[in-house]
């Protein structure tokens, strides 16, 4: 690997040797000082770090870990809770979109939480880690940019780097809708998919009874599974009439079936318990403990925008991405791309969703031990596999499928063998 390093970060010199097998976990950026390189790391004080990669002939070697670079973290056990709260109060009070939400949120904690580490407010980011980090920009920008006398004939490595990203972005943006669609969902949307399986306020799980819409009981495993079914396709077709409503931010008109009633306040507040303090934040820079804190009136907005949000089958873009980041594993070659354990941090309001929905598809079925994943009571992969399970299951009942004419006549029967999905 041969490379030249100035003191000035405008004199830093590109990386000849373009072949180099190393991840871009590790090999994105260098620095003048002794030959450093960054590369992200988690720690479990809601900030990432750096840890050092020395470079000897070509030859990555871990080293020790670096300071936190400023402004990297809050120190919650200096945070001035009451002023926080009282502060999100009047930012949210006035919230119309979730920008603002999350604006109000984060510059609140800014004006009340002081950065650095729990056990000292103070930054550690000295002036010379400040020229380290500009000197290592530039070298990144110097290694990356195509020489100007060759840009004809060198490819353009940012255009390609962005289309790496874009990929990653289109990844994050279909994570929703994978899940449902391994489950046997409709892929478009899934988000109404969602809404159209949405239970009404949190029912005891052994007392769950789904009725039709004259108020008859279905006892039978088949008539609940073509109740849910028509549900499906009913909000699947048609257009939900939300969207003006949601953009006054008035009440939503409630629908012809309890499961379309908005969430209420207790489920806020379980899903709010629930969450896990002591994770790290995601791209909206939020903890979990800021969600702790908001009083009545933050809430209330909050609970509001999700509904909206659900309501109308449209999810924020924002919470379509999320924040990879790579853990190197001990005693693996760090120029190996399979040396490092990936983690992806999502946004925090899309994770507070997501536990309310959760909890709308529980009240539909009874409790199950069967876990997914390492979320069982926070994603809602589990549950659309028990809908799924539990539709799949009441139509091979007597292998008769029931489903509405297109032409809005009596309902035609077929027979026929279904799936499981368990």
């Amino acid at each position: 690997m041969d490379f030249g390093l100035a003191n000035d970060p405008t004199q830093a010199t590109r990386i000849t040797n373009r072949n180099i097998s190393s991840p871009d976990v590790t090999a994105y950026r260098v620095l003048r000082l002794t030959h450093w390189q960054f590369a992200p790391y988690m720690d479990s004080d809601h900030c990432l770090v750096s840890y050092l990669v020395e470079m000897d002939d070509g030859i990555p070697r871990l080293a020790n870990t670096l300071p936190r670079r400023e402004k990297a973290t809050f120190a919650l056990r200096k945070a001035d809770w009451p002023a926080f709260t009282s502060l999100c109060e009047a930012l949210l009070a006035t919230a119309s979109t979730w920008l603002d939400i999350r604006g109000g949120i984060v510059r609140a904690a800014e004006r009340h939480i002081p950065s650095g580490s729990r056990g000292n407010p103070k930054t550690i980011w000295t002036h010379e880690m400040e020229q380290a980090d500009s000197a290592a920009e530039a070298a990144h920008k110097a290694h990356t940019l195509p020489h100007p006398e060759t840009a004809y004939f060198e490819p353009n490595l940012l255009e390609n780097m962005e289309e790496q990203n874009q990929a990653l972005r289109r990844g994050f943006a279909v994570l929703l809708e994978a899940r449902a669609k391994r489950r046997g969902a409709s892929p478009s949307p899934s988000w109404r998919y969602l809404h159209g399986m949405a239970a009404p306020h949190p029912h005891p799980l052994e007392s769950v009874v789904l009725r039709t819409d004259l108020g008859c009981v279905c006892a039978l495993p088949r008539k609940q599974a073509n109740m849910l079914v028509r549900h499906f396709v009913r909000v699947s077709r048609v257009t939900l009439p939300y969207t003006a409503a949601a953009a006054r931010r008035t009440p939503l008109p409630p629908g012809d079936w309890e499961m379309d009633r908005p969430f209420t306040p207790y489920e806020l507040d379980v899903a709010i318990r629930d969450s896990l303090r002591g994770s790290a934040p995601g791209p909206d820079e939020m903890l979990n403990e800021f969600l702790h804190h908001p009083g009545p009136v933050a809430r209330d907005t909050l609970r509001t925008m999700i509904h909206n949000s659900f309501a109308n089958g449209s999810l924020r873009g924002s919470w379509k991405m999320g924040d990879a980041i790579p853990i190197p594993k001990p005693g693996k070659d760090p120029c190996r791309p399979v040396s490092y354990r990936p983690i992806k941090s999502l946004s925090v309001l899309l994770q507070l969703t997501e536990g309310m929905i959760h909890r709308h598809l529980s009240a539909l079925l009874p409790h199950h031990p069967r876990q997914f994943g390492f979320t069982p009571p926070r994603s809602t992969s589990d549950v659309v596999a028990l809908v799924i399970d539990k539709i799949t299951r009441g139509l091979n009942e007597f292998s008769i499928v029931e489903y509405v004419r297109p032409g809005g006549g009596a309902p035609a029967r077929h027979a026929r063998r279904h799936r499981s999905w368990s």
